[in-house]
């Protein structure tokens, strides 16, 4: 699609937003777009603002124009808004891959160490699909976002919220209500370490690392730390270490870490406790792990490892106490989802498959939720409980044919286990129906053809059976 380009401060779209629905009034879709100038060069840097408030993005875009103009910052030659983070990684997915046209048609690739990202940090669980943290995450797991900058904006700065940060690896931190002075003073910091040499190769020691090169990275670290002292290069020294399976060497690194600032040290802390996993010390882990909670007591993620590491080490009734105070502190049915897992993993079987059962029954108006449960359910063979949860969700969601795809797969699965003809007739059923909801769906038809395949065999076993 060929984008117009705007002077400065002028709002943009495609000419067909219209018919498309791709864009709407100022504020009403996700996704907004202001361009600051005509000439877009590979090296231009661009700003990504992720906040549900329509205002605030409102504030970061005017102050970021006033701060170039004064020359306080260098220029962003693109400011995109988004406002939930599952639309910030649809949008981040576009301009890496899409070929933006200048106003010479000339096309213009996006340098990814040149996007920075001002984030709204939501927390985990939150109604959104997505929070700032899991979008984080995800882009520090993905090839072409990894060298996105993130500037985490924070409406609460708790000790609690900002471990979490720290954990994650992101360094800047905006608290809100937003001034000129700090959002400008931290945009400038950002803008001059990406351009710096020691960002650089803390950049190429961190990729490394992650393609499991720990030697030629353990060498880049040492080389760089002369030149650019820190405790990041420590940490990344840690994992190199871990890596290469030296776990005291590891365990050294990151112990003299621990006892620094708060940030850093509870980085280290968290690749302490792989580190006792790795050594098959659990009780160390355990204690780690139960320092890093008092730090940050509602994050999810490590207090499930707690758990699943006090099931591991038999002291279920503490693992239950976690499992409990979670629960609590995070209703909603992603943690139960998480228990269920957990549960399942360490044998609990019937528990998690209870579990699942009750979220069923608590969350029937999410086809999608419930759906996913209840395939857990026919993967833990619990066919029985999945077709009883598959027959409340019908009931509320008849014509989905996702649902009734997903309870024939249950059915043919049922039916194989026990060599019942009849429950493998269920299943075809299944299938049929959702051909008429939906007369385009291949697969139901492959699962038809197979299942009567299956049925013809069945049927001359058992006649041999009886022969």
């Amino acid at each position: 699609m060929s984008y117009d380009l705007a002077r400065v401060g002028k709002s943009w779209r495609p000419k067909d937003h219209e018919e498309q629905g791709l864009f709407s009034r100022p504020g009403t879709h996700p996704i907004r777009h202001v361009k600051l100038d005509d000439k877009i060069m590979a090296n231009d840097f661009v700003c990504i603002m992720v906040d549900r408030q329509h205002s605030i993005r409102k504030i970061i875009s005017r102050f970021l124009r006033e701060m170039a103009s004064s020359d306080e910052i260098n220029l962003f030659h693109e400011i995109i808004e988004a406002q939930d983070a599952g639309s910030a990684l649809e949008l981040f997915g576009r301009i890496t891959k899409e070929i933006v046209v200048g106003a010479n048609d000339i096309p213009i690739s996006l340098d990814p160490q040149k996007v920075i990202v001002l984030c709204e940090v939501e927390p985990e669980n939150s109604e959104n699909q997505m929070s700032g943290f899991q979008l984080y995450k995800l882009c520090m797991m993905d090839d072409n976002f990894y060298d996105f900058s993130f500037i985490m904006m924070l409406d609460d700065p708790t000790m609690d919220v900002i471990s979490d940060i720290g954990e994650l690896g992101a360094i800047d931190i905006l608290v809100k209500p937003l001034t000129f002075n700090n959002l400008s003073r931290l945009v400038k910091r950002v803008q001059e370490r990406i351009n710096s040499k020691e960002q650089s190769l803390y950049k190429m020691a961190e990729r490394l690392i992650n393609k499991n090169e720990y030697a030629k990275a353990l060498d880049l670290i040492a080389r760089s730390e002369i030149k650019f002292p820190g405790l990041k290069w420590v940490i990344l020294r840690g994992k190199a270490h871990l890596g290469l399976s030296q776990t005291k060497s590891a365990e050294d690194e990151f112990c003299s870490v621990k006892i620094s600032a708060h940030m850093a040290s509870v980085i280290a802390l968290s690749n302490l406790v792989e580190v006792y996993q790795a050594t098959g010390d659990i009780e160390k882990a355990i204690e780690v792990l139960n320092e890093l909670t008092q730090k940050s007591p509602k994050n999810l993620t490590r207090r499930l490892k707690l758990a699943e590491l006090l099931t591991e080490a038999d002291r279920q009734s503490e693992a239950k106490e976690v499992l409990d105070s979670l629960a609590e502190m995070n209703p909603g049915p992603e943690t139960h989802i998480a228990i269920a897992n957990l549960l399942e993993k360490n044998g609990y079987g019937e528990e998690a498959g209870d579990l699942r059962a009750k979220l069923i029954g608590q969350n029937l108006e999410d086809f999608v939720l419930c759906n996913r449960m209840a395939i857990e359910l026919r993967k833990q063979s619990q066919h029985e409980k999945a077709e009883s949860c598959y027959q409340e969700i019908v009931a509320v969601h008849p014509d989905q044919y996702v649902i009734w795809f997903n309870r024939g797969i249950n059915y043919g699965a049922w039916g194989n286990s026990k060599r019942d003809l009849a429950l493998l007739e269920k299943a075809k059923d299944c299938f049929r129906r959702v051909l008429r909801l939906n007369p385009q769906f291949a697969s139901a038809l492959d699962m038809l053809e197979a299942l009567q395949n299956q049925m013809k065999k069945l049927v001359k076993t058992k006649m041999n059976q009886v022969a």
